[in-house]
């Protein structure tokens, strides 16, 4: 079997970009003939590691290029860079003549229902956000407008796929009647050996300095918590666009000694057992892999209820604490709550560690395999 998975970058450390790559290692394994391709990379190194057996190819389309253009001229030159886009892919397509090829819903969503293949080639979408996470970003109404009329026209290009994947039940139920949606979350690699001993006075918070992952709001919850607890320190790791803002905010709340901003880590699973529990503070996420690895080490979890993801993992079960989307206060209390409760962080954790078994690659990749197998076969 032939796949080819279509992919932004493999540059940046987010989840989408770890599990595109696993995915890819692991069928690669398999004896299957895989390729991605990218459209922003620039030759910029691979955060995760990949099996030198599969190939990377780079379209050097580069939307990035657009990104601070003002709306009127960003909506023209992107449909010119869509134009190319679907050239340059269909390609390849041509050449590699891939059995399934899989959008990671970048912009060649605009027009995969239309990329042709001389075999029976399979398409298929995966999302690794939540439905409206384009309605999500601070932004003026033009914009607003205009991503509704494109979540309403990439809802109908993904009508005329083979197969669309999302990553929760909760983000299922907003994608209404579609006849070709599936639910196959995200998987964590391993479980840890141990799960974390909790008693350290170390929180942590794992993911890209943007407008999404809500560290604006992490860092306002932390200031009480520092006023009471000055021995306990809030660690970040990750890097993007708003780190300057946030060191400068960090400063203005007088906090410079209580929370500590790392570069992404390849050692996830040793960074988190060194913490007493996790926060999640995001905007919207899509299945956030930084919980499960969280959860894979056993530590509790105090999370915004965004969506989506937080609910489907700990939902139904004591591993982690949901608090109202943006509501500081609230998380502030909670987070001061497991910093005084010790065997409340242990009762959690132990949930925690025992919940993400859900998640571990033998379960989910059999979902894949299935799609796959269906698809091609049925």
């Amino acid at each position: 079997m032939k796949i080819l998975y279509c992919i932004e970058g493999l540059y940046n450390s987010g989840g989408m970009e770890r599990i595109i790559t696993a995915k890819a290692n692991h069928f690669e394994s398999k004896g299957h003939e895989v390729m991605i391709a990218t459209v922003n990379q620039k030759c910029r190194h691979v955060f995760f590691d990949i099996s030198a057996n599969i190939k990377l190819i780079d379209l050097n389309i580069n939307y990035d290029d657009i990104s601070n253009d003002y709306i009127v001229k960003k909506i023209f030159t992107r449909y010119k860079k869509i134009k190319v886009h679907q050239l340059k892919l269909q390609s390849l397509v041509d050449e590699f003549q891939p059995d399934l090829i899989i959008s990671t819903f970048g912009n060649e969503i605009e027009f995969l229902h239309k990329i042709k293949s001389i075999k029976r080639m399979k398409r298929i979408a995966e999302i690794h956000f939540s439905h409206d996470y384009r309605l999500m970003h601070g932004q003026s109404y033009l914009r607003k407008y205009i991503h509704k009329f494109l979540n309403i026209r990439f809802k109908k290009n993904i009508s005329k796929l083979d197969a669309f994947v999302c990553l929760t039940e909760e983000d299922k139920l907003k994608w209404g009647n579609l006849r070709n949606l599936h639910v196959i979350p995200n998987f964590i690699e391993r479980k840890a050996d141990f799960p974390a001993q909790l008693n350290t006075n170390r929180a942590i918070s794992i993911g890209r300095l943007t407008y999404q992952k809500g560290y604006d709001m992490l860092m306002h919850a932390w200031k009480n918590i520092a006023t009471k607890y000055p021995n306990w320190n809030l660690d970040i790791y990750g890097d993007g666009e708003l780190k300057d803002d946030l060191l400068k905010l960090r400063s203005d709340l007088e906090l410079t000694n209580n929370v500590h901003f790392y570069p992404p880590t390849h050692n996830v699973y040793n960074v988190l057992q060194e913490a007493s529990f996790y926060i999640l503070s995001s905007r919207f996420e899509g299945l956030p892999m930084v919980l499960l690895e969280a959860m894979a080490v056993g530590l509790p979890i105090v999370s915004f209820k965004c969506p989506c993801g937080p609910l489907d993992l700990f939902g139904n079960n004591n591993a982690g604490i949901l608090i109202p989307p943006e509501n500081i206060d609230i998380l502030s209390a909670e987070i001061e709550n497991l910093i005084k409760n010790k065997s409340k962080r242990v009762e959690m954790g132990k949930a925690s560690y025992n919940e993400v078994s859900k998640y571990l690659p033998d379960v989910v990749l059999e979902k894949w395999e299935s799609l796959f197998d269906n698809l091609l076969h049925n």
